[in-house]
């Protein structure tokens, strides 16, 4: 019941944070200037089509009428709005690209959790030795590079150049077109797998490798540093100290001893960068032209699309929370030395 009680008041909260969001995106890029209707018929068109068009999409109210209206339509009807670039509404939109971009934050957090754990624990059992300075080496770089140019470079050099990889895209239209893919859960290589069309999953995984590469590479930064930084901590340890003395293999001791007890601070890191890659998604999905949310943001940004902007920063601020909040709740069942007292 106490669990229970927190997890509610964590819930109240995060719709506070969510309401923020709301309410500071959608002012903010009513602000900005530019008419979007100018946009769909042309500056040269007959005001009073334009005045129509205004009408239709309700700019023609004052903004605090338009806030409210949003709000009880997302509240009362879950009703996102209706976008201005693409004729539909905003969430038969998110339902179309959130597929994409969560597979490829998805795989870019999986890549980014495989290499930068064992990185982060040779570093640590290697500490001041070439190992720990070379993972050091990528900590910087992945922390400094922009993500932009990273991208851009493993374009130049592994598509371009070498031709070992697509250059952008999320799969062959052709590919695609003789084999299709029946939407089971909108995944395209989830299904890919579950209807066995290895051409279009063999496909799509070459696509996945450098856009899950240049989003995934600021994360293994930040996640090596944090596990070798507790790793060295628990090492230091008397218990681990005293393991060792007794004799038991150093693999054993730092695997079954160190690495468990170790790995709990890194996992407030790894809920961070994955709720940072949901909304990191917009330079990687522009660079690669990924159908994803990100690049859905940008065409909306260009076009003034207020409904979708609002609605794409509304679902990034929305999973940000969530996942933030399910890795603080995960802490008491991985560690019994914290209480909901002191947790909150």
């Amino acid at each position: 019941m106490e669990k229970l009680f927190y997890l509610l008041r964590r819930l109240f909260y995060a719709l506070l944070v969510l309401l923020g969001v709301i309410t500071i995106v959608f002012f903010i890029s009513h602000l900005v200037p530019g008419d979007p209707t100018l946009a769909l018929v042309g500056p040269s068109a007959p005001q009073d089509i334009i005045d129509g068009m205004r009408a239709k999409f309700g700019l023609d109210k004052p903004l605090l009428v338009q806030y409210v209206y949003y709000l009880k339509n997302l509240i009362l009807h879950q009703d996102l709005g209706f976008s201005i670039q693409n004729q539909r509404p905003v969430a038969e939109d998110i339902r179309r690209y959130f597929p994409a971009t969560f597979e490829l934050v998805t795989v870019a957090m999986l890549f980014a959790v495989l290499i930068a754990v064992p990185v982060g624990v040779l570093s640590a059992v290697r500490r001041d030795r070439w190992e720990d300075h070379l993972s050091r080496l990528i900590a910087l770089s992945g922390i400094s590079m922009p993500v932009f140019w990273l991208g851009l470079l493993l374009q130049l050099l592994l598509a371009y150049h070498l031709r070992w990889t697509p250059l952008h895209g999320r799969v062959l239209l052709d590919v695609v077109t003789k084999h299709p893919v029946p939407s089971v859960t909108g995944l395209l290589t989830f299904d890919a797998l579950l209807t066995g069309n290895w051409a279009v999953l063999l496909d799509a995984i070459k696509h996945f490798i450098l856009p899950a590469i240049t989003l995934s590479y600021p994360s293994i930064a930040l996640i090596a540093r944090m596990t070798r930084s507790s790793m060295l901590e628990v090492m230091n340890l008397e218990y681990v100290r005293a393991a060792l003395a007794l004799g038991i293999p150093r693999w054993k001791v730092i695997f079954r001893h160190a690495l468990p007890n170790a790995i709990i601070p890194t996992l407030t890191i790894i809920g961070m960068a994955y709720s940072y890659l949901l909304g990191g998604t917009v330079l990687v999905e522009t660079i690669f032209d990924w159908p994803g949310l990100g690049l859905y943001a940008v065409n909306g940004i260009f076009a003034l699309d207020y409904p979708a902007i609002v609605s794409v920063t509304l679902i990034f601020g929305f999973f940000r929370v969530m996942i933030n909040l399910i890795v603080d709740f995960c802490y008491f069942f991985l560690d019994p030395r914290i209480t909901l007292e002191s947790g909150v």
